[in-house]
């Protein structure tokens, strides 16, 4: 009797321990939807756009489907500082047999210099065809600035093997000369150059023009660039070179 009141136990044990993800993969009826990440950022300053629209990525958990389902979300206003003049959803779709689907959220600058910092908070909500996955995914926050903001595509290995330390001065300095706001090397960036990676020829004949318009900017100034934030701040601007310390 003890050894079966044992085993119901368990057996109690591991199906508490099943998540609500491992349920949804194999229900049909519970298909639902989870963002990929909980933070994304967008610069007006960057993009050198007044209008554009942003695509947060979210991801199935469950089952793809040979038609097309419309996901839904919230906004969560007591976390939301930016207003109805900033952003607006314009849809969200999980295309057929696809398992990645994009909230695409039209946002505008109608304070050109002036415009504030401002967040949007969102929130996966039940809908017809998706309601939201665990509870960690099930938020994302889209931040909105006119400032510079760090690209992914200049991470901790951009910084040691590529473009060198990252700062807002470095970056700006970039921008203004060559046009590029991303850095698909060694990896793709999405919705970026065609979502093709530099080659390494490509990689190298950019860094030499830097190299060439930062020299120029150097003798024409009279004195070196130099890096005005982060690790490197108050140190020359070198191209390729990253500072430990």
């Amino acid at each position: 009797m003890m050894n079966k009141i044992m085993i119901l136990c368990l057996m109690l044990a591991i199906f508490a321990s099943c998540n609500k993800e491992d349920i949804m993969r194999y229900d049909r009826s519970r298909a639902a939807i989870e963002f990929d990440e909980d933070e994304v950022y967008y610069s007006f300053k960057t993009s050198f756009k007044q209008v554009d629209t942003v695509e947060i990525p979210f991801s199935l958990v469950g089952y793809a489907e040979d038609w097309a389902r419309n996901a839904e979300f919230t906004v969560v206003s007591d976390s939301t500082t930016a207003t109805a003049n900033d952003f607006q959803i314009v849809d969200a779709v999980m295309e057929a047999n696809a398992y990645e689907g994009n909230l695409c959220v039209r946002v505008e600058n109608k304070e050109g210099d002036n415009f504030k910092d401002a967040r949007i908070y969102f929130e996966i909500a039940d809908g017809k065809d998706f309601i939201p996955g665990i509870d960690e995914n099930k938020y994302c926050f889209l931040y909105l600035t006119n400032s510079l903001v760090r690209p992914s595509s200049w991470g901790t290995w951009q910084e040691r093997y590529f473009l060198g330390t990252y700062s807002t001065a470095y970056y700006s300095f970039i921008i203004e000369v060559t046009g590029e706001t991303e850095f698909p090397y060694p990896n793709a960036v999405a919705g970026y150059n065609n979502g093709e990676v530099w080659s390494g020829a490509y990689k190298d004949a950019f860094l030499a023009n830097l190299e060439k318009e930062l020299k120029a900017r150097n003798e024409r100034e009279g004195s070196p660039l130099m890096h005005d934030d982060g690790t490197a701040a108050g140190k020359e601007v070198i191209i390729g070179m990253y500072y430990t310390n």
